[in-house]
């Protein structure tokens, strides 16, 4: 009896200590899997953080200050997509010539908008489309805005380095007086300083009520062209990091967050 009950207990020692390696197994197999999931978390919580730099410009309505708040319909939508990204970093305003060539040197700069021509096409990543505007020209209603080629001659206001300058010095427009923001080219036009302005029926409109013009004042020769507003980076911004982001936006659209953004600055 003494003989079976020795060997009962050194079964029973076996197993146990079996067990408890199992645990052992378990527990380390857990703590592993913890690591890589903290880690996975961690990086991805970062790669928006790290590997992305926001850049914008003074451009009313897409982006601008008011007072001292940054605004804009596509500052508000672009910081929705952050908050769903889980980006913080903020959005930095330079010159809106510095920003376009920032967004070239930098591998990891987005514009907060850029408009999608073919000129540009191979120029960005475009990761979003934000939303449509118009290229037109507008006046004060003493000359006839029909026709481009009756406004060839006449002193022309644009905003420096932008696609609608390089629209106009392909067109051979003779006289192109350029400024750094539209509401400049606003108070220029009012004053008879210039005598049409070439630009976006958004940012016109609310350049004239940034300087505290009525809109409603300037009138607009027919569309020259329809254009996309994109949130854009340089090339090298990786697919899976513009995929975030344009995931972001459109979830903003289906839930309706992006329609109430917009309809602020209508």
């Amino acid at each position: 009896m003494r003989s079976v009950y020795v060997k009962c207990n050194a079964v029973d020692a076996c197993v146990d200590r079996r067990r408890i390696s199992n645990v052992r197994r378990f527990f380390r197999f857990c703590l592993t899997q913890s690591i890589i999931f903290l880690a996975c978390f961690l990086l991805n919580g970062a790669r928006a953080e790290d590997q992305v730099h926001l850049i914008t410009a003074e451009l009313a309505p897409y982006s601008f200050m008011r007072g001292d708040r940054a605004v804009g319909v596509c500052y508000d939508l672009v910081m929705e997509m952050a908050k769903r990204v889980g980006y913080s970093g903020g959005i930095e305003f330079i010159p809106w010539a510095r920003a376009q060539q920032m967004v070239q040197d930098d591998p990891s700069a987005i514009l907060v908008q850029q408009s999608r021509s073919p000129e540009r096409e191979r120029q960005y990543r475009w990761i979003a489309p934000l939303l449509t505007d118009q290229w037109l020209f507008a006046g004060r209603g003493d000359i006839a805005l029909a026709s481009s080629e009756g406004l060839k001659p006449l002193k022309i206001g644009v905003i420096r380095s932008s696609a609608t300058e390089r629209y106009l010095r392909e067109h051979k427009f003779f006289d192109i007086d350029t400024a750094e923001t539209d509401e400049i080219n606003a108070r220029k036009l009012m004053a008879g300083r210039i005598e049409a302005w070439l630009g976006y029926r958004l940012m016109i409109r609310q350049a004239m009520r940034n300087v505290g013009f009525d809109p409603n004042r300037i009138v607009y020769g027919p569309s020259l062209r329809n254009i996309e507003i994109y949130f854009a980076g340089n090339p090298a911004i990786p697919e899976s990091e513009a995929r975030r982001w344009f995931n972001a936006l459109s979830a903003m659209r289906i839930d309706g967050t992006y329609e109430k953004i917009v309809a602020l600055y209508r």
